[in-house]
């Protein structure tokens, strides 16, 4: 018997991309470790970007983009390579 492929609605696509976004957010950086940055790294610099990368091993990049993410703010000036390698 071969599957047949459903039509996901609207609603339906935003929950699951809302899932993957949650899964994505905990697998490369904790909550535990994101309440830390939350509380004790901002205002957001660079500087405090590379102290908490450091300090979780996370690449500085994935940091700046989880917060330009939930600030809704990807105007954010900063020296942070974006390059993937």
């Amino acid at each position: 018997m071969v599957a047949q492929l459903q039509k996901l609605s609207k609603i339906e696509v935003t929950a699951i991309n809302e899932q993957a976004n949650v899964y994505a957010q905990q697998s490369l950086i904790p909550s535990s470790y994101w309440d830390d940055f939350k509380e004790n790294y901002t205002p957001l610099t660079d500087e405090l970007i590379y102290a908490f990368s450091n300090k979780y091993h996370i690449n500085p990049a994935i940091v700046l983009g989880r917060a330009c993410f939930e600030k809704n703010n990807y105007g954010v000036k900063t020296k942070i390579d974006k390059t993937l390698r």
